[in-house]
């Protein structure tokens, strides 16, 4: 039963929020339902899954029978008591809710809460911050086979290095989230600069903002979500003269608030339409400089820059503009001074330098190596594998840095996005591929290996192989001593071509000296 209930829920942790009932139910549990039922209603930000959570104890052998009746959180957990009746009766409230976007979370302080979490069927477990190094409750967690979330409030980062540790060598399907556990939280103490830590640190791992700020603040959201929160916990409550409204718990027009600021900075922050620009084009097409001639032209000359010059705004369809005049153009018929140049109808361009695609890609190499975070030093030389010629690089080819060539060899292979390297084999070679970022499609000896960040493929002299990638791969090849003409390729196009029309050798990575 555990296993199919981790196979029947596997959350990716993408787009979570999390409105955590805690005590504000008051023991009352047609309160609690009330609170479910009330913020079900809300409007929620687009692609986001809600879970309402509920606190699960068992404060019957929780708490100490000599423990200080006056303590605090004592008077609070037993004012606000339910039972495990109670508790699973409004787990089932929320497992029963039409819309399938809301769902179910627990988070247990004890062994028995866990077993009972279990009962009521949760969708995902969440690990208090003051329970992030309770080993024997952590054990007895990992063991339901539920993916959590784990708060880090008060932890130090050896603290949360240990319980990432501990919850990846159990298998567990985790994210993790920042967390002030302080009620309320200071503006002034959220760090919220540090998910990006937590992002850093653990690349692989989904991280969150659990807020504890004043209800009325809807900024701080904003900034977490800034630098990548994914997931976002809020307390909610249904305030009443009897059921009053702590300073950290959200009621429905404060969480409304809320949810709107989430919605409205996700579409600022929105950057899959970066290359859908036309509207935003067209406008800066508007303010560009038009070439004009700077004297009288004569059909069959050859401009240069001293021929033209550049003025606002644009008169002629298709005049030629600050960014695309070539020099060497050729005159097509005289043209007067102040005239404007214009492709095709009075001047033409001179044919594109093959050099040129070549320098376009590495400005794409370059980006993603920085992207990657990926550095090296300068003592490298590059090769451009340009196998059906530099005009079709991007399609075909590989972009290989040459770090160490001794009785071992260590290159950084770069494939653009898209881009294809042809089927070969080495005669003396012995290589194995590491993804560094991003992934690969490798057919060696026949048989497609897909491959990404970490995993490794080894290929062996005399067998034949070709990669490529669709959103672009960074891999190190470790191999034994490289040898130049160490490659045959299926292709006899390709085979019969000399090394040196093959590859065009960079040997100053600032200027793009090629040779």
């Amino acid at each position: 039963m555990e296993s199919t209930l981790k196979e029947s829920i596997t959350p990716d942790f993408k787009k979570i929020i999390i409105l955590d009932i805690a005590n504000n139910h008051f023991g009352d549990i047609n309160h609690g339902k009330e609170i479910i039922k009330t913020f079900s209603n809300l409007k929620y930000p687009k692609g986001y899954t809600i879970y309402f959570k509920l606190q699960f104890r068992n404060l019957d052998t929780f708490i100490h029978n000599q423990a200080p009746k006056d303590s605090h959180y004592i008077k609070r957990f037993q004012s606000t008591k339910l039972n495990k009746k109670d508790l699973l009766d409004l787990s089932k409230s929320i497992k029963n809710l039409s819309n399938s976007r809301f769902k179910l979370m627990i988070t247990p302080f004890d062994e028995d809460s866990v077993s009972w979490a279990l009962e009521a069927n949760t969708d995902l477990l969440k690990v208090a911050s003051c329970s992030a190094n309770d080993w024997p409750l952590l054990t007895e967690i990992v063991k339901s086979n539920i993916p959590l979330v784990a708060s880090t409030g008060g932890l130090k980062v050896k603290n949360i290095d240990n319980l990432v540790s501990f919850l990846r060598h159990k298998g567990s399907n985790f994210a993790l989230m920042h967390c002030i556990s302080v009620y309320p939280t200071k503006v002034e103490d959220c760090n919220i600069n540090f998910i990006n830590e937590l992002k850093s640190r653990y690349r692989d791992l989904s991280i969150g903002w659990s807020t504890h700020e004043p209800p009325e603040n809807n900024d701080i959201v904003i900034a977490a979500l800034s630098v990548g929160a994914e997931l976002l916990e809020r307390h909610i409550c249904l305030p009443n003269k009897s059921m009053p409204q702590n300073a950290y718990s959200s009621n429905p027009n404060e969480l409304q608030k809320w949810l709107d600021k989430i919605e409205i900075a996700n579409n600022l922050l929105d950057s899959s339409k970066i290359e859908n620009r036309e509207q935003e084009k067209n406008s800066i097409d508007l303010l560009a400089r038009g070439a004009y001639a700077r004297r009288n032209l004569k059909e069959g000359e050859i401009i240069n820059d001293n021929d033209f010059y550049f003025a606002f705004p644009i008169l002629d369809e298709g005049q030629h503009t600050a960014s695309t005049i070539k020099i060497g153009s050729k005159i097509l018929k005289d043209i007067k001074k102040d005239e404007s140049l214009v492709e095709d109808e009075n001047i033409s361009s001179p044919p594109i330098n093959s050099e040129f695609y070549l320098k376009e890609s590495l400005h794409e190499v370059k980006a993603m190596l920085s992207k990657a975070n990926i550095k090296l030093n300068s003592t490298f030389t590059l090769e451009l594998s340009h196998h059906k010629g530099r005009e079709v690089f991007k399609q075909v080819g590989t972009t290989i840095i040459n770090c160490i060539n001794r009785e071992y060899c260590k290159k950084i292979l770069v494939q653009l996005p898209n881009q294809f390297h042809p089927m070969h084999y080495h005669p003396r070679k012995e290589e194995t591929f590491q993804i560094l970022n991003g992934s690969l499609e490798v057919i060696s000896d026949g048989h497609k290996y897909h491959l990404y960040q970490g995993q490794t493929l080894t290929v062996l002299p005399g067998v034949w192989h070709s990669f490529s990638s669709k959103k672009g791969c960074i891999f190190e090849e470790v191999s034994t001593t490289h040898c130049n003409e160490d490659s045959v390729y299926k292709d006899n196009a390709i085979q019969e071509l000399s090394r040196n029309e093959r590859k065009t050798i960079v040997d100053h990575w600032g200027r793009f000296q090629m040779k």
